[in-house]
């Protein structure tokens, strides 16, 4: 029989914040690169970063076509993860000439290992890059 009591928000676990250095070109006074501080994005929020990247595209007589712009999708999934820097901050926009966070984001990670570093590290740590298959397989165990 299960007990309802197990479900109860009071009950439920809080995923910790995890760090990450994101880039080699920012050091502390040590020299050692800084890390940024990454959340965990809320299953809401990816769904509206998702409906905002998605397109519906008509073709006449045929079904319509969804294309989902993937490289902003990922972009917002990190900024949106991202709590420290923060990247909305005006200062920090200003230094670099941008005014939206994507364009920010670009301009400090603008060396495309690193941003791809990013981008799966901020996915992992929100099961984003998980298959189905995976998910099985994990429930077999």
């Amino acid at each position: 029989m299960s007990n309802m009591k197990h479900f109860l928000k009071a009950n439920k676990k809080t995923k910790l914040n995890a760090f990450y250095a994101a880039s080699e070109n920012f050091l502390d006074d040590d020299g050692k690169p800084l890390h940024w501080e990454i959340k965990p994005l809320s299953a809401a929020d990816n769904e509206r970063i998702k409906e905002e990247c998605t397109a519906i595209i008509e073709n006449g007589f045929r079904k319509p076509q969804v294309k989902i712009d993937t490289k902003r999708l990922q972009a917002k999934q990190v900024i949106a993860s991202v709590a420290f820097p923060d990247l909305y901050n005006a200062e920090l926009q200003d230094s670099y000439g941008v005014k939206e966070p994507e364009e920010l984001l670009f301009a400090m990670i603008d060396n495309a290992g690193e941003y791809q570093s990013l981008v799966m590290f901020v996915l992992q740590y929100n099961k984003l890059n998980i298959t189905l298959d995976e998910k099985v397989e994990e429930a077999k165990n």
